[in-house]
């Protein structure tokens, strides 16, 4: 728990068992965000986390690729028993929420032989953790919107009567082009989070809640929920919320040719319809080029987005189940606001529930008239039902297989689940690229006040191309 002290003893022995006494040791102790792994109904967010945050100042990358923040470290000796023991305090200042620490020790013998070992350890925030969930990630400016909220304890069991301090700002982005270490233009950020709303909300008996609020404009907003445990604890969540409007938004400019594409769930029926935002950084008109992938296209449009918060609206169709991935092509011609043509790609995996597909069958065997058992040589006769997963009957092809009961108790069956077989996880067999990328206009921007990027060989600017356009006339004269 944060706030207790972490003791973790390194014990080294010789493989026959004898103790490894006196032997230098080094350790590292490394902290990473653990995410409390809810194992309730519905998708909710334990932790304060920021979408857009990348923050790798005092973080290393461990031998696994996984980037993690370095705690404390030390040196040390083992004694007569081939022990050690390490200390730390569970939790840091610069760090409130949850972590798990890995704590690494390399031990050398007399023979200068280095052996390692690690431990893993769960630094809690709380005693409880408090889950926040919009009821859609996508809102529309000036209508009425909710975030839920639900107190669990460690073994996600519910914590009732809970009060829970929130507030709710917009995060707003100015970004500005300024020249970077290499002298060329990038864009750079600042983030100003202006409050729209805040109070407090006492949690029912089923440790669940609810906020609403009205978002002014578009763009970005975020709840702060915090609570504390018995012990004093602060425990502190968030959750994300993207609203659109007919007037331009200020995204965050990003120096690469990408959006980021949000829909307003998780998961999706075959039925419903899925809301995506493609958050454009032009402003006025943009032509956009739509498409639902998979290993082929299942489906293309075009459309024109005359707000650059545009909402797209998918219908969500059997076929599309268990995944797909929709794309959007942006393609922005020259006018007042764009100096010469330029594109932007956004792609987001869809994920649709495949409960619906299936079949309920139910297999009701019929013996003959008088037997209570069947015997060898009986005729038996199997009714079988087919429903769909809202009871209704439905026409099915159906397989019978019979197998010896105690063939079964031996051994476990070697057919994997059907479900599983026909609608596992399918990959990308897409690939989208445009000529745009070899523009010339977009290159000499590129080098000298746009994306950042190297640059070039040539006359000039370093990395300009420059393109003849002015052609004199040239008289000949050829008797």
């Amino acid at each position: 728990l944060m706030g207790e002290m972490v003791d973790v003893t390194i014990d080294a022995r010789y493989f026959f068992g004898g103790a490894v006494s006196n032997a230098q040791i080094k350790w590292v102790a490394l902290g990473h965000d653990y995410y409390f792994n809810y194992q309730g109904r519905g998708r909710w967010t334990f932790q304060d986390f920021d979408y857009d945050r990348l923050d790798t100042e005092n973080y290393i990358e461990t031998s696994s690729g996984v980037w993690a923040e370095k705690v404390s470290e030390g040196e040390g000796v083992t004694d007569a028993e081939g022990r050690f023991v390490v200390r730390l305090p569970a939790g840091a200042a610069n760090h409130p929420g949850s972590q798990v620490y890995t704590i690494e020790a390399t031990v050398t013998d007399e023979s200068n032989q280095p052996v390692s070992g690690r431990v893993r350890v769960v630094v809690h925030q709380g005693k409880v953790y408090v889950g926040v969930a919009p009821d859609s990630y996508l809102s529309q400016a000036g209508k009425t919107s909710r975030f839920n909220m639900i107190a669990v304890d460690w073994d996600s069991q519910v914590v009732p009567n809970q009060v829970v301090e929130y507030r709710i700002v917009e995060r707003r982005w100015t970004s500005v082009l300024e020249k970077d270490t290499d002298g060329r233009m990038a864009w750079t950020w600042d983030l100003e989070e202006i409050e729209v709303a805040s109070g407090s909300v006492t949690l029912d008996a089923e440790g669940k809640g609810q906020v609403e609020y009205v978002p002014p404009r578009g763009g970005t907003y975020k709840l702060y929920a915090t609570t504390r445990d018995d012990a004093g604890n602060e425990i502190l969540s968030s959750g994300f919320m993207w609203v659109s409007s007919p007037e331009y938004v200020s995204w965050r400019q990003r120096n690469d040719n990408r959006v980021t594409l949000i829909a307003d769930a998780d998961t999706y029926h075959p039925g419903d319809t899925a809301q995506i935002l493609i958050p454009s950084p032009f402003q006025g008109e943009t032509l956009a080029l739509v498409t639902v992938e998979r290993d082929s296209f299942l489906h293309t449009e075009v459309i024109h987005m005359t707000t650059n918060s545009y909402v797209y609206q998918l219908p969500i169709e059997d076929l599309y189940a268990p995944n797909i991935y929709v794309s959007v092509m942006l393609i922005k011609g020259i006018d007042e606001h764009t100096t010469y043509a330029q594109f932007r790609f956004g792609m987001i995996p869809v994920t649709i529930d495949t409960e619906r597909l299936l079949m309920d069958v139910e297999v009701t065997p019929i013996l003959p008239e008088g037997l209570e058992t069947a015997g060898p040589g009986d005729t038996i006769t199997l009714d079988v039902k087919t429903r769909d997963w809202a009871g209704n009957p439905v026409s099915a092809e159906v397989g019978i297989g019979v197998t010896d009961l105690s063939v079964l108790g031996l051994m476990s069956p070697n057919s994997p689940p059907l479900l599983e077989y026909f609608y596992s996880r399918r990959g990308l067999g897409i690939m989208t690229a445009s000529t745009l990328t070899i523009s010339a206009d977009d290159y000499v921007q590129y080098v000298t006040n746009g994306r950042k990027g190297g640059g070039g060989g040539g006359g000039g600017y370093p990395g300009v191309i420059e393109i003849r356009q002015d052609f004199v006339d040239t008289p000949l004269w050829e008797p």
